[in-house]
């Protein structure tokens, strides 16, 4: 039974003496000298001594020992090991981003109205069709137009056939006076003749090139690629000027207006890439561009447009849905990046002058690295912030080990014991 007893007392002591001699922070090192000093004393006075009294009395004394100790509320906390998780510094790609919501619009679109006013006979497309550059949308009734079309060319085949009749008369008529055969009077009524026919001729070929026109005007073809919409008539439908026969609205560059603020308009640059997102596509990013921005700020809301180029060479997006879109001025490789959840903030005055004026706010980021199991508080210098991650500009290492989970527990210097680490 006294073996049991003493054995048992070892066995505290030791668990005594290990909590209180676990490697301690360098401005807390005297602070647990004293107490581990403290231990060796009791424990050398009862050296020797292996009856279950002594080692009752030796037990009591070292308690006694860690009771005044933790007396002091800190030195208390930092008797204690907690258990905590810890996120590992890692490396990575940030980036600084501009967050801004719109509408998608159309680059292009165009209207397209029946130049001749007729019957429709021909109307083969319909909404939502894609459709390139020339093809046919829609033909109007043209017969008359035909008939006018042979017309002008018979008569300007006729006219043509005169003009050469009269050259060759003229070509003639000039041999001959060149020999004194005929009258100047003679060879000038010829000469007026020919012009007067080759006058004709230009007009009988604008007339013919008019009825040509005029006939291909009855064939409504696409001036752009893109998709159908506002199809409203059907073949036997009067097509009038004044109504558009479709609408086509091209979709392979559409196009965001967004009103950016003064303050971060001078952060824009053109060609500066954007994530676009999407409801109607989760998870997935559309890639676009800076195209333009305005030069002019809006009095009113101190705020100038930016125009963002949405590349969309699948056609799945459609101009009037409704998009976010992350606008990136700076991006960084290689960063040190920690979790902005395990950073601690603290906002500080500072003076610059006397004056309150020159108050400034500064904002002071820490956090706790674990070093030899002790939770040890380091300020850190941050940079870009994107989402849930911060890069540290100094103040840590790749691999640094941050305290995550239990740090609401934690002090400076306080024992941890890492149970999990996250990669």
């Amino acid at each position: 039974m006294k073996k049991r007893w003493i054995i048992l007392g070892i066995i505290l002591i030791a668990i005594i003496v290990v909590l209180v001699l676990r490697k301690p922070r360098a401005d807390s090192s005297l602070e647990y000298t004293q107490i581990a000093a403290s231990v060796e004393k009791v424990v050398e006075k009862y050296q020797g001594e292996k009856d279950p009294q002594s080692a009752r009395r030796m037990i009591a004394e070292v308690q006694a020992v860690i009771d005044n100790a933790k007396r002091d509320e800190n030195t208390r906390e930092k008797l204690v090991i907690v258990p905590i998780q810890a996120d590992r510094v890692i490396t990575g790609q940030i980036q600084q981003k501009l967050t801004y919501l719109g509408n998608i619009a159309a680059t292009s679109s165009a209207r397209v109205f029946a130049k001749v006013p007729d019957r429709l006979v021909k109307f083969p497309v319909e909404n939502g069709d894609y459709v390139k550059k020339g093809t046919l949308l829609a033909q109007v009734e043209n017969t008359k137009l035909q008939q006018a079309v042979k017309q002008a060319e018979a008569a300007y085949a006729s006219v043509q056939s005169q003009v050469k009749n009269l050259e060759q008369e003229f070509q003639r008529i000039k041999r001959l006076f060149d020999q004194n055969a005929v009258s100047e009077s003679q060879y000038q009524q010829m000469e007026t003749q020919l012009n007067v026919a080759k006058n004709g001729l230009k007009q009988a070929e604008a007339a013919y090139n008019l009825a040509k026109e005029q006939l291909a005007d009855t064939y409504i073809t696409a001036p752009i690629d893109g998709y159908v919409s506002g199809k409203s008539l059907s073949v036997g439908d009067m097509a009038v000027g004044q109504m558009p026969l479709v609408t086509l609205t091209a979709h392979d560059v559409l196009k965001i207006n967004v009103d950016v603020i003064e303050k971060e308009l001078q952060l824009i640059k053109k060609g500066q890439k954007a994530n676009i997102y999407i409801d109607a596509f989760p998870g997935r990013v559309f890639k676009g561009h800076i195209a333009n921005i305005s030069p002019v700020i809006n009095q009113m809301s101190r705020t100038g447009q930016v125009e963002i180029l949405l590349e969309n060479p699948d056609n799945l997006v459609q101009p009037g849905m409704f998009a976010r879109i992350d606008i990136v001025i700076e991006s960084k490789e290689n960063a040190l990046l920690v979790n902005r959840n395990n950073v601690d903030v603290k906002t500080i005055r500072k003076t610059n002058g006397n004056s309150i004026r020159n108050l400034e706010l500064q904002e002071i980021y820490t956090v706790y690295i674990v070093k030899n199991d002790l939770a040890l508080r380091r300020t850190i210098d941050v940079g870009i912030q994107s989402g849930m991650m911060m890069e540290v500009l100094s103040g840590l290492e790749p691999n640094d080990l941050i305290v995550s989970a239990g740090r609401a527990n934690v002090q400076d210097s306080t024992m941890v014991d890492v149970i999990k680490i996250n990669e």
